[in-house]
């Protein structure tokens, strides 16, 4: 029984005590077709169960809980180099926060144009360059260049950005500069590190640095979203000032620890569509299928994985035409789950955020979100 450690969309943490209320007491094996974050799965004792059998049609995370798994040295290697150089920059924030100020202030105070702060800002920059390039692991040292350019993009990007908003809202508690002088900064990183994701063709990197970057890119880009662009690049921004403290260290850390540990060699890790998943393990009558499907929407899409109302339909089929053994799905309520699952047998829970709980019948619409069993 452990936190969940990675951030994903529609993490099931604020819900595991209905989950928990409905889920059968004993169970032999555990199975997860989607697992995502895992916050029910991590949420059980290891002694619930007699194995585990976790499954995620995304890549790059069930490559994430391998390499965990694994304890891979260079996947640990590089994930310590990406906090050092993360940390590295928020010590370069405190050191040159004066300099930085002093220079809004006069941009501010219309001294200086835009284009003769960006000027101001690349002279900064250029200066910091060997210092930069010194403290920057060879692993993480690609292209110098563009963390140069990213540093100028972002810096001048957040001091335009403070401006207007000013001239809107009047000035800011001096606390404010240094956060979002900080923000700058620490987006520096977060966009080159994003660069260098999103090339690691370009670039030949190696699987472990691709998953570690994965890994860092999922703490740290806003509001944990997957969003890409026309040519596929992860394009979601850095989370904000509220992000700059964040000790990731702690979760790099926790990944070795005894107890995760445990529960990883307890469990099979798949990488396949679910119904694949289904037929690649034998399902007994004493198992528990836990499902958290993407939500039934005109855009069910995460990880560059579409989800749509054909999937919805072949996950129904197999549940209620060919599941050996309890399952639990929990989903957004939609006219199109109800009437998929709304069959004999089965039963649709409904609660509300407030997890106020109703047996659903035909009329009862209200509900945000509804438990589907067969038992």
């Amino acid at each position: 029984m452990v936190k969940p450690f990675v951030k994903w969309p529609g993490g099931k943490t604020t819900e595991l005590e209905i989950i928990h209320r409905y889920m059968p007491e004993k169970m032999n094996n555990y199975i997860e077709p989607f697992l995502g974050g895992g916050a029910c799965f991590f949420s059980l004792k290891k002694e619930q169960y007699e194995q585990a059998f976790v499954n995620d049609f995304s890549s790059e995370l069930i490559s994430l809980y391998k390499l965990i798994k694994e304890k891979n040295p260079l996947f640990h290697q590089y994930l310590h180099e990406i906090w050092g150089l993360w940390s590295y920059f928020g010590t370069f924030s405190d050191q040159h926060f004066q300099q930085l100020r002093i220079l809004y202030g006069r941009y501010k105070d219309e001294e200086l144009t835009k284009e003769a702060l960006k000027i101001e800002v690349e002279q900064f920059a250029k200066a910091k360059r060997i210092e930069i390039e010194t403290r920057t692991p060879a692993s993480l040292n690609i292209n110098a260049d563009r963390l140069i350019k990213e540093l100028i993009t972002s810096v001048v990007s957040k001091f335009d950005n403070t401006k207007k908003n000013e001239l809107k809202k009047g000035d800011l508690p001096e606390v404010d500069y240094q956060k979002n002088v900080e923000a700058s900064i620490r987006a520096t990183v977060y966009t080159y590190y994003r660069y260098i994701y999103n090339e690691r063709d370009k670039y030949k990197i190696d699987h472990e640095l691709h998953i570690a970057l994965f890994f860092y890119l999922r703490e740290f880009c806003y509001s944990s979203m997957f969003r890409y662009n026309s040519s596929g690049g992860f394009n979601v921004p850095y989370g904000g000032a509220s992000y700059n403290s964040k000790a990731f260290i702690n979760k790099i850390d926790f990944l070795r620890t005894t107890e995760l540990q445990e529960i990883l060699q307890q469990t099979l890790i798949y990488n396949l569509d679910f119904e694949q998943f289904f037929k690649s393990i034998t399902l007994q009558e004493g198992d528990f299928i836990f499902l958290d499907p993407p939500y039934d929407s005109d855009f069910s899409t995460y990880a560059n994985n579409s989800f749509g109302s054909s999937d919805q339909e072949r996950l129904a089929h197999y549940l209620l035409n060919n599941c050996p053994c309890k399952f639990m799905l929990i989903i957004k309520n939609t006219d199109f789950i109800y009437q998929l699952y709304n069959k004999p047998g089965i039963n649709i829970i409904g609660f509300d955020k407030a997890y106020s709980v109703s047996f659903m019948d035909r009329n009862d619409k209200k509900v945000e979100h509804i438990l589907i069993t067969n038992y």
